[in-house]
């Protein structure tokens, strides 16, 4: 398993009770995206996540998309090697399939490289929105105003969010 795919997994993961991975090693796959089924032993909450992996990576670099349960909530959050330190005030643009890129501030960066999005950025008109698109861009800008562009597939996103509990608000 790829170092960054389970860094992604941890992170997601991290601020919520001790939770019971169901055979994490061999994920269900929709599209692009691996599904990790995760269950909270105590509560019995669905903690699941989908991930799915940067397009076409440069040599020695990855991202990943990742869309999760946590506390009943669906959140999105992004796991990128870039190294920008922890910082609550990144500068990002985006750009779903064909449409205008859309430029954001104020989202969070914890342990250099997970980014999330505020939650109100994740309403309801931009998650059904999601659904029905191809291909996601994120641009990251470092504290030196260096670009860092990722592009995510978004092929099987349906049928993989369609799996997660704190999700089915959607269809």
């Amino acid at each position: 398993m790829n170092k960054f795919v389970l860094l992604a997994v941890l992170m997601l993961t991290s601020c919520l009770p001790t939770t019971e991975v169901t055979d994490a090693r061999l994920p269900v796959v929709s599209g692009n995206f691996r599904i990790y089924k995760l269950t909270d032993p105590i509560t019995g909450e669905d903690n699941s996540s989908i991930l799915t992996s940067e397009v076409d990576p440069p040599l020695g670099r990855s991202g990943y998309m990742a869309w999760g349960c946590q506390e009943e909530i669906l959140r999105v959050f992004f796991v990128l090697d870039n190294g920008m330190g922890n910082n609550s005030n990144v500068q990002v643009q985006f750009r779903v399939d064909d449409l205008d890129a859309i430029s954001a501030q104020g989202w969070q960066v914890k342990n250099e490289g997970l980014f999330f999005p505020p939650i109100e950025g994740l309403d309801i008109t931009t998650a059904i929105f999601v659904l029905q698109s191809e291909r996601f861009a994120l641009r990251v800008f470092d504290v030196d105003n260096t670009p860092y562009t990722y592009l995510f597939d978004l092929s099987g996103i349906r049928t993989a969010l369609s799996r997660l509990s704190c999700a089915q608000w959607l269809f």
